[in-house]
């Protein structure tokens, strides 16, 4: 993922945008799921570690099922399961991907 931040072109001033769409191209994704990653809420901030590991998970899982999700507002699908990852995490509750 190193190379992919590097690499991302001059014109991305946000960094939060550089290490999103450095995150999609290291696991395969498209330049539609990038956009959609920095559009979505993880555009916007970066979570603690725990919050993290669980963003990567859910990069891995959507871009290794991207034509699946073709006709899907994917920046929406990503704010729901981080959504759905913080009430679990408020409420003590633990959110995983298995079976979704």
């Amino acid at each position: 993922m190193a190379v992919e931040f590097v690499n991302t072109t001059n014109d991305i001033t946000n960094p939060t945008h550089a290490l999103r769409i450095a995150q999609v191209a290291s696991l395969g994704g498209s330049e539609k799921m990038a956009i959609a990653a920095c559009v979505s809420i993880l555009g916007t901030s970066l979570g603690d570690m725990e919050e993290e590991r669980f963003t990567q998970a859910m990069l891995l899982w959507m871009c290794t099922r991207e034509e699946e999700l073709d006709n899907v507002n994917t920046g929406a699908v990503m704010n729901h399961l981080l959504a759905s990852f913080r009430t679990g995490q408020q409420n003590g509750e633990p959110f995983s991907l298995k079976g979704k």
